[in-house]
């Protein structure tokens, strides 16, 4: 290799390195939403295995097609990625649901069949990803455009995403480059342009502390300084989220979440559950689960189903806290509860 081209792998090389470096760290913190976190690791991934194609295929003579073919499954991936981490970000109580692995379904199917496509149809396949990809974008900063930030912190990661998707688009526009002018030296810029976003992409997150420190558990010891009357304002927000949206079904839910939810601090939520409903956190929320619990065990479509299948589904997150909880509230078991509406059915 000559001076430029070395000076080109350091500068890619090292970019790639960080952000496989970040990107493994985000997938084993357990700070901050877990799920966010790993779905930007896999963001990431895809766009290093991108850079990565380009970079090796303008520095390396005969470049294996199966190292061509992991660069279009990256790119299949980016806008479909970028879109579900910004569901995970602007939806409240966000949780991961099958369909969303519709989205990823294009780029697991190119990962199993590029092996056996031919150059014609990869090359078709790259024009028809612009298009997939600059969709998602669209896409993706709709719904950044369309979150509501009422404070500071909202503010932040709305500016966090909006950037991103700026990112992405430059990554877009260097594909584009690439499929106008084609040609190595395109390909030398396109390398060089890729690593440049990852950087910008690692210094903006390096940025976001709160975003991967967790911050929402550092206000759990603050002092509530909120008045009586402003309380009563979050009150029936709090109920909207349970009882329209039934966000304890979650099992994962806990004082955190459910403050970051209804962006309010969670001594705030702590003083609102213990003034206004005369409960703790977890009383209030079993109550909840528990009414849930009893309709689903007066029907009889539920007579043979597993006392352990009903605690899952109402949020609970084992069978004996489920047990406590149902008999510390009613008085008597789940079972026992259940044959009173199924006496002639027998628990399978």
């Amino acid at each position: 290799m000559n001076t430029p081209q070395i000076i080109l792998f350091l500068f890619s090389g090292i970019g790639i390195l960080n952000s496989l470096a970040f990107g493994g760290w985000l997938f084993v913190t357990k700070r901050g939403k877990s799920i966010a976190n790993k779905l930007l690791a896999l963001l990431l991934l895809a766009l290093v295995i991108r850079v990565s194609k380009s970079l090796f295929y303008f520095l390396l003579d005969g470049v294996h097609i199966g190292f061509i073919n992991a660069g279009l499954v990256g790119k299949v991936a980016i806008g479909p990625l970028l879109l579900l981490y910004v569901f995970s970000l602007t939806q409240r109580s966000f949780q991961w649901r099958k369909v969303y692995w519709l989205h990823l379904a294009p780029a697991i199917v190119l990962a199993a069949l590029t092996p056996f496509m031919s150059w014609d149809w990869i090359i078709y396949t790259y024009q028809a990803a612009m298009l997939q990809m600059i969709g998602y974008m669209v896409w993706a900063y709709y719904e950044v455009w369309r979150y509501k930030s009422n404070n500071d912190s909202e503010r932040a990661l709305k500016r966090w995403l909006g950037n991103l998707c700026f990112a992405v688009a430059l990554v877009w526009l260097a594909y584009l480059s690439q499929v106008l002018m084609g040609g190595l030296t395109v390909y030398a810029i396109g390398a060089a342009w890729f690593a440049l976003v990852i950087y910008a992409v690692l210094f903006m997150a390096l940025k976001q502390k709160k975003l991967f420190n967790g911050a929402q558990k550092e206000t759990k010891y603050q002092t509530s300084n909120v008045s009586t009357n402003e309380l009563d304002q979050y009150k029936q927000p709090l109920l909207n989220l349970l009882e329209k949206e039934k966000i304890y079904l979650d099992r994962n839910l806990n004082m955190p979440s459910l403050a970051e939810a209804m962006s309010i601090r969670a001594d705030v939520l702590s003083r609102l559950i213990n003034e206004k409903f005369g409960k703790n956190f977890n009383d209030f929320i079993n109550g909840y689960r528990i009414a849930e619990a009893r309709n689903l065990l007066e029907k009889p479509e539920w007579a043979n189903m597993k006392i352990a299948a009903v605690a899952i589904d109402c949020g609970f997150r084992s069978i004996s806290a489920f047990n406590t909880a149902f008999k510390k509230s009613v008085g008597m078991t789940p079972s026992q509860y259940r044959d009173q509406f199924n006496t002639s059915v027998k628990l399978i």
